[in-house]
């Protein structure tokens, strides 16, 4: 069995085992969060309704790869 957390949280990696997690680029999300705020503050239409950002696959001790049968 493998389980994967999301967010990466501080607890994550002093879990045993370490958590496998997603990890979400924080910085990048409140900086495109307050450019629309102060867009639409401004008066102006936001750039996107949906705004993607990358994401990282943070693989530690929790996931495994599938056993053959």
């Amino acid at each position: 069995m493998s389980l994967i957390g999301f967010d990466d949280i501080a607890i994550s990696q002093q879990m045993h085992p370490p958590l496998t997690t997603i990890r979400q680029p924080l910085r990048q999300i409140g900086r495109s969060a307050m450019n629309t705020l102060l867009a639409r503050i401004g008066g102006l239409d936001a750039p996107s309704n949906r705004i993607t950002l990358p994401t990282e696959l943070v693989v530690r001790q929790s996931t495994a790869p599938p056993h053959k049968l």
